[in-house]
This record gives C-alpha cells, sequence and structure tokens, in this order.
C-alpha cells in the first residue's frame, strides 16, 4: 500500500517531490493542529502568540497574523509561499509552507534558479505539528489519500 508521499510523487508528468521536499514529513488531520486552531498542539497561543515567536518579527509577524485572523474560521483565506527549483510551479498535498514570504525567501538563499511561489487557500488545509509558527503543511480539501 503506498503512503501519501509515495501517492504524490506516482503523479504522472511531475518532478518527483522527493527529489526536492527534504526528509522532514508535513503533519496532517492525524497528527497536527489546522490553522484556525493551533491550540492542541501550541497550547496557550492565542493568549500568548509571542512563546511561538523565533524572535524575527519580519518572518514571524505575517505568519502570527495568519493563525490570529484565521481562529475559529477554518474557511479564511490565507496566502501561502514556498521555494522551490526553478523548473517547479505547482503546490502539491503534503507539502511544507510557509504563511511567512520572508520565511520562504530565507529558505532559497544559496540556491541558484529558485523562486517563491504563492497562493491563496483555505486556513482548513493548513496544518502544524507546532515547531514552528512560519511551517505548515499543505493539505488540500479536494485531495483524497
Amino acid at each position: 500500500m503506498m503512503d501519501k508521499t509515495d501517492a504524490i510523487d506516482d503523479i504522472s508528468g511531475a518532478r518527483r517531490m522527493s527529489d526536492y521536499r527534504g526528509s522532514h514529513q508535513a503533519p496532517d488531520a492525524d497528527y497536527g493542529a489546522p490553522l484556525h486552531d493551533v491550540e492542541p498542539m501550541m497550547p496557550d497561543y492565542y493568549a500568548h502568540p509571542d512563546w511561538y515567536d523565533t524572535g524575527d518579527d519580519e518572518l514571524d509577524g505575517q505568519s502570527r497574523r495568519s493563525v490570529l485572523r484565521s481562529r475559529n474560521n477554518p474557511d479564511a483565506m490565507v496566502w501561502i509561499y514556498r521555494a522551490v527549483p526553478g523548473d517547479v510551479s505547482t503546490f502539491n498535498p503534503g507539502d511544507w509552507v510557509s504563511t511567512s514570504k520572508a520565511y520562504a525567501r530565507d529558505h532559497m538563499a544559496g540556491e541558484d534558479g529558485w523562486h517563491v511561489m504563492a497562493r491563496r487557500v483555505k486556513a482548513r488545509e493548513l496544518y502544524t505539528d507546532g515547531n514552528s509558527i512560519n511551517e505548515w503543511a499543505y493539505w488540500p480539501a479536494h485531495e483524497n489519500f
């Protein structure tokens, strides 16, 4: 039986995401909290969002605002960003993304030919494992795995 990553990598004509995704696997509904309700993974976030910041307001500010504006609203629309090689032009289920454009830009530093993609998605399509306010897993609602 294929796991989610194998199924995604098996998409005909698509570049294998494992070529550039990295080994750090993204959380999902089975183990993670959605953007609109982060407290299962980030206790007391809404009372103390600063506890989860990195200390860099340029990186954290946009992510923090996305979480706070999406609270209790799974249909809230938010921007996501992802640094990818130049020949990649689509977001894929299970991709690591950020709600901070600056954070995504930092992730392509030193990579020749990379760019930052952007897209608007619903808060319910983003999951965190609580590791970083700037890192989210993208699981589009219309995908079934």
